[in-house]
């Protein structure tokens, strides 16, 4: 009986290590969708790497965007995040490495501690806004590698971001239907903005007479 429980309680140990090694690993832009700010401004994005169960060793990927849209000024736009040397390990980055429509950025560490594991920003990054139209940001080509052997950390999803145009919005009556007793003299009627705040606008509106029913 012993014997049994013992072969069971190793069993079940290496299920578990199996399934925190296999734990999904997300590496995304972050915020999304982002409102453009006015033309010339600039506008952050983080990457970020999320569900990690192996120690990080070392990374690297790319953003490619429409560089008619948004654009990567210089060097400096792009930074290391704090995750990767999180744990005391020195940090050397790679790059940033900018072509047009494309920023390739990544870093590896040496050392005895162990590598960062969770959730954490790999880089920032700096986007000058050139013209205010929709658009995407696409995160591709990223690699990780684990300080335990050196070996490739599987990415099991990478998300992008999206652009969006600044919109003026919608209005509407909030709420739709107001009831009132006869002979009420003034009724207060609230109107929202929704899907989008750009700019100054206007709204027409009209009244006309009824009955009451």
């Amino acid at each position: 009986m012993k014997k049994v429980c013992f072969v069971l309680f190793i069993a079940i140990l290496t299920l578990s290590s199996i399934g925190l090694a296999n734990a999904a690993v997300t590496v995304k832009l972050d915020p999304t969708p982002i409102t453009l700010p006015a033309v010339g401004q600039k506008f952050t994005v983080n990457v970020l790497i999320e569900g990690l169960a192996t120690g990080l060793g070392g990374f690297q990927f790319d953003v490619n965007y429409d560089a008619t849209k948004v654009n990567v000024a210089a060097a400096g736009d792009v930074t290391m995040g704090a995750f990767l040397g999180s744990t005391g390990r020195p940090v050397t980055p790679l790059g940033p490495t900018l072509v047009a429509g494309k920023v390739t950025f990544g870093g590896f560490t040496f050392g005895a501690p162990a590598g960062p594991t969770g959730n954490g920003t790999l880089a920032t990054i700096q986007f000058t806004v050139v013209s205010q139209a929709d658009g995407n940001l696409d995160l591709s080509s990223v690699t990780l590698t684990n300080t335990t052997t050196g070996g490739a950390i599987t990415v099991d999803t990478t998300g992008d971001a999206d652009l969006l145009a600044p919109r003026p919005g919608v209005f509407q009556f909030d709420p739709k239907t107001y009831n009132v007793t006869e002979g009420t003299a003034t009724v207060i009627l609230t109107v929202k903005r929704t899907n989008g705040t750009e700019g100054a606008v206007s709204v027409q509106y009209a009244t006309s007479n009824g009955t009451a029913t």
